[in-house]
């Protein structure tokens, strides 16, 4: 449910999955107002960016939780896992930004919006994205085999037995969490200036 009070006004949204859309009611000191869905290409581009922009945040949310767990002194076994779930989320979310999602009119990031000095990580995470966190690839991001080992000859100090070998990468490094939530911040503070000047394109269209 989403909701929301500025001063007087109170915005409630739910979706009906009943009817397959949300409903909503706006009310001012307890009134019922009447409201429209605006249903342009302006408005449609502004809420297709307003919902990558709260995508970005959740990045920046999990690359903060992520640093303070990266900067404790003592990194106990159970991280590992919770650090690799963390980065995995950032890298998956921030890639649907790029990505022709449902729900978002059509409206998707460009790479040609990423700040030039950004690029190179960009890429990367492209390429992390796509190894490590939808499936493997050509990059050795996890592997492993299976071990017979046994006594030298002529020795029987053991009997032989198998002993399975694996490795996987999990990719949480404090640089590559620092530049993802960078990145990030750079596309939300575009976009956020974007969209104050295209709201003012949508109120000025609308009829009266």
């Amino acid at each position: 449910m989403y909701y929301e009070k500025i001063g007087g006004f109170e915005v409630k949204a739910f979706f009906d999955s009943d009817k397959g859309q949300l409903v909503h009611k706006v009310t001012y000191r307890r009134k019922l107002l009447k409201t429209r869905v605006l249903g342009d290409r302006l408005s449609q581009s502004y809420i297709g960016h307003k919902l990558i922009i709260a995508d970005l945040a959740s990045v920046l949310s999990w690359g903060n939780i992520a640093m303070t767990l990266l900067d404790r002194k003592v990194q106990p076994p159970e991280n590992k896992p919770i650090l690799h779930s963390l980065f995995v989320s950032m890298l998956t979310t921030y890639w649907k930004c790029f990505a022709d999602t449902k729900g978002r009119h059509g409206v998707q990031l460009n790479r040609k919006l990423v700040p030039k000095q950004y690029i190179v990580v960009h890429d990367e995470l492209r390429r992390m994205r796509h190894n490590l966190a939808a499936h493997s690839g050509d990059d050795p991001f996890e592997n492993g085999y299976v071990l017979y080992v046994e006594d030298v000859d002529g020795k029987s100090r053991f009997e032989p037995f198998v002993l399975p070998v694996h490795w996987k990468a999990y990719g949480a490094d404090k640089k590559m969490i620092k530049n993802i939530t960078e990145l990030s911040k750079q596309l939300i503070d575009v976009l956020e200036g974007k969209q104050e000047k295209l709201l003012k394109r949508i109120m000025d269209s609308v009829d009266k």
